[in-house]
């Protein structure tokens, strides 16, 4: 029998895998028996085909594609391709040497399908130009979720692997879990990328990439998918798994795991939970070993496609040599950092060795080009071959695509400088990228003194990054953060830089000891000197900064959580950042760092980190409706800050109690907490914190019915939140100047405070204040007279206060029972009914745009 060429199936593999599909109008596969009727040969011929032993002649080649694309068993928008490689595997073969085989069809392949499409009632040219895997993707916005998706633009294009794309395809028209397994630098995540983005029109909930790399701990991973979709899970009781899952419940939308391999018992979890739960769901993920679950696919990225053997380079032509898949990349990227390069008849000789000896993985290939701006292939092969003799005897143990990848970054390492692998290594500290900011503070610390050449001089860091972006080991985020260009690693080279450092379990590494305790330091002093800014009119330049940096100051606060010796840098960037966590809307997230760099109650230190730290805690409960366990964390607070007499962080948690004790219904209790917040206050003269218990103070003096005093209140708050320039903190006021109005009976200016509190609200990605405005604004409404838009507002305000978990506070709850009843009675059940359902289903950006128009 000829060789199998490395790049085609076998044509016998083919034509069982294609017999055995479903066909269109019905589960069950084509019998042979069937197939031979259909085909007009006999049942023996089909078996023949099948095993190997015979290939179609041409003419019964076209009878047998034309009877699978009537079946239906050929991909949906992939007809032409897949009738395409089963020919071509049957003409590669060469049947006889005074035998030609014609080439495929195309015009009698359009012609049949376009009798097949018109059979169907379709349009054959239309589908043809733009088959269903061309699709966009839907305009309808999902309740609940940020957009429709967020699968990036694909950045370059994607070389080869067209039958591997396919076969991805196939599996998931058979199973809602497939994973793509291989090594590090295999190309796993590319070809799950270019194979998501071409079904977006079978998911009309959208395509959903989670990047799990930046995810370290596996209690986060559902918090995380949670972030990605643009939702919070703040209903009590309620796990973020749970949350989840009953969020994708209907929805038919597919989910790409990227990088599962350390996080591999968690994403498997999770996959079972979402797919038992939402059967319309399907998840592909990456991972350098299955998930290992039930109805899982699993689908092995090979290496692109490389000639057979040496012997057999100089024998094939250029054309040949030319359809390798790694050679196509190597020459696809050699030209886009050498435009000048020109593949030639000799070169391709020496750059399909190259591509052979690397056995044909992307990264190696990618690395491998990289170098040809300052070297030739000949002087590539020249170093690769020593390299890789030397790698020869690393373990036996470990799989030989794992040496090669390995022999490669060795290699790219090994054409550094000393310095510049000093560098390199000590980058691989970072989690989601840096600037060169944080590297010249960071990498520049001497370290340990026996670390060769540990030292860097800031004056180097630019000069050393340039060589390493060069050198493809480091690539620019074009996505700058305050003007700043952002930096980051692959992952594979970030995990062979960090193997240089890790030692032995038995010995670990001083180096690495140090610049983790290095980078963890620079992020608690990154948040210290920013700390501010969050207070200010460059609030939202700071709320930038720290998400760009999220997954380093999470890194930083797992390094402490790891060295207890150390927990006082996880409570200090934990005392700054939860005003991240509650302005984002990540409370469960906030909750779990705090209680893990907290001590245990009782044993708190009289510190400024432990007092705010508490405060965080407190707030975060606070707006969950989590009172009880929010008032033990606010009262420790007061208790250092009185110790401490820090009458700044006094004053800010006694106008969290304030807002405790109201929620309870407990108003003069609030007003002595809410008096003395304002006094402190003023006398400290910190604007945004004189705003905010001003504010407070207001709300007690509204709860108790002091209307004209709380109007004063509230608008000084006003006056003092718009000289810090701070909007979202005017959504608090506002909303309560509302209530005031409409107290005092003036529902013109009640419905202008409450849109103008909803305006504000719409920065804040929590939905913490904006559900009190909706209530606000349905019963100003309700006073004009304007009953149905009130109902949808309070349908919707109903709605968020379920996801929040948190009943009408106290002060509010017997106007808003009134004017649910009294709203009921004027329209009757089934008008009612209509309106509230109405507002149930609308999404945020819809019910805040309907609020300002009504």
């Amino acid at each position: 029998m000829p060789n199998k060429l490395n790049q085609l199936e076998w044509p016998e593999e083919i034509i069982r895998r294609l017999r055995s599909r479903p066909v269109s109008h019905s589960n069950k596969k084509i019998r042979q028996i069937d197939l031979a009727r259909m085909v007009g040969v006999n049942a023996r011929t089909i078996q023949q085909w099948e095993n190997g032993e015979r290939i179609p002649s041409p003419q019964n080649l076209q009878r047998l594609i034309k009877v699978f694309l009537d079946e239906g068993v050929l991909l949906s928008g992939a007809e032409r391709q897949e009738a395409m490689q089963l020919w071509d595997s049957v003409k590669k073969l060469k049947p006889g040497q005074n035998r030609v085989f014609p080439g495929f069809d195309e015009h009698w392949f359009d012609q049949i399908y376009a009798e097949r499409a018109s059979a169907n009632g379709e349009d054959a040219r239309a589908l043809l130009a733009h088959p269903p895997s061309k699709g966009r993707l839907r305009d309808a916005e999902s309740d609940g979720f940020l957009s429709r998706g967020n699968l990036p633009a694909l950045r370059s294009g994607f070389v080869g692997r067209k039958e591997g794309l396919l076969r991805i395809l196939e599996m998931l028209r058979h199973s809602p879990l497939v994973t793509l397994t291989g090594p590090g630098g295999s190309g796993k995540t590319s070809m799950a990328l270019h194979a998501a983005s071409s079904m977006a029109d079978a998911y009309p909930d959208g395509i959903w990439l989670f990047e799990f790399a930046s995810v370290t701990d596996p209690l986060l991973v559902a918090e995380y998918i949670l972030s990605t979709l643009g939702l919070t899970n703040r209903q009590q009781g309620r796990s973020s798994l749970d949350y989840v899952v009953h969020e994708m419940k209907g929805k038919k939308a597919l989910f790409l795991f990227d990088n599962c391999e350390h996080l591999i018992h968690a994403c498997a979890t999770i996959a079972e939970a979402l797919l038992s739960a939402a059967p319309s769901l399907a998840i592909l993920a990456t991972s350098q070993e299955s998930l290992n679950s039930p109805g899982e696919y699993t689908y092995s990225v090979a290496p692109l496609s490389v000639p057979s053997s040496e012997a057999s380079l100089h024998e094939l032509s250029f054309e040949a040599i030319m359809q390798y898949e790694a050679v196509q990349l190597f020459v696809e990227r050699t030209k886009a950092i050498a435009p000048e390069f020109q593949v030639t008849e000799r070169n391709s000789v020496e750059i399909a060795l190259i591509c052979q000896s690397l056995q044909g993985i992307p990264l190696a290939v990618e690395l491998a080009a990289a170098r040809m701006n300052v070297l030739t292939p000949e002087q590539i092969i020249d170093r690769l071959s020593d390299l890789m003799g030397f790698l020869t005897f690393g373990k036996r143990t470990a799989m030989p695509r794992q040496q090669t990848l390995k022999a490669t970054i060795d290699w790219s390492y090994m054409l550094l400088t000393q310095k510049e692998r000093l560098l390199l290594r000590r980058l691989c500290v970072f989690n989601g990228g840096f600037t060169l900011e944080s590297i010249e503070n960071v990498c520049v610390c001497p370290g340990p003194a026996q670390a060769e050449t540990a030292s860097i001089a800031k004056a180097e860091v630019l000069d050393l990054m340039a060589s390493l972006v060069n050198k493809s080991l480091v690539y620019m985020d074009r996505s700058s953060v305050g003007g700043r260009v952002r930096y980051d690693m692959l992952v594979t080279i970030k995990q062979y830089g960090l193997a240089h450092m890790s030692g032995s379990p038995e010995r670990p590494s001083e180096e690495l000891d140090w610049i983790q305790q290095a980078h963890a330091e620079y992020y608690d002093k990154f948040l210290e000197d920013s700390d501010m800014k969050f207070k200010s009119r460059e609030q939202d330049e700071w709320l930038a900064e720290v998400k760009a940096e999220y997954a380093n100051l999470s890194t930083a606060l797992q390094w402490s959580h790891q060295h207890p010796e150390w927990r006082n840098i996880g409570l200090r960037i934990a005392s700054r950042i939860y005003l991240f966590w509650l302005r984002e809307g990540i409370w469960n997230e906030g909750l779990v760092w705090i209680a893990r760099v907290l001590p245990p109650m009782g044993q708190y230190e009289d510190s400024e980190a432990s007092a705010m730290a508490l405060y965080g805690h407190g707030i975060l409960l606070t707006v969950q409706g989590h009172y009880e366990e929010a008032h033990a964390s606010a009262l420790a607070c007061v208790a250092i800050a009185r110790r401490l007499n820090d009458r700044l962080t006094l004053s800010t948690t006694l106008r969290l109690l304030t807002l405790i004790h109201l929620s309870k219904g407990d108003k003069h209790e609030a007003f002595a907490l809410a008096e003395e917040s304002e006094l402190l206050a003023r006398a400290h003269g910190d604007d945004w914190n004189l705003a905010s218990s001003l504010s407070g103070y207001g709300n007690v003096m509204l709860a108790l019915g002091k209307y004209d005093r709380a109007l004063r209140l509230f608008e000084e708050s006003v006056e003092l939140f718009e000289k810090t320039n701070i909007r979202w903190e005017l959504a608090g006021p506002y909303r309560n100047l509302g209530y005031t109005s409409l107290r005092l009976g003036n529902y013109e200016q009640a419905v202008r405070f409450f849109k103008k509190s909803i305006s504000a609200s719409r920065s804040y990605k929590g939905n913490w204040d904006l559900f009190g405005a909706l209530a606000g604004l349905a019963e100003a409404l309700y006073a004009q007279q304007v009953y149905a838009s009130a109902v949808i507002l309070l349908g919707a305000d109903e709605k968020y206060r379920q996801l929040l978990g948190t009943p009408v506070r106290a002060q509010y709850r017997e106007d808003y029972e009134k004017t649910l009843a009294a709203i009921r009675a004027e329209l009757g059940d089934e008008r009612f009914s209509v309106a509230w359902e109405t507002g149930q289903t609308m999404s945020r950006s819809q019910i805040v745009a309907f609020s300002l128009e009504a």
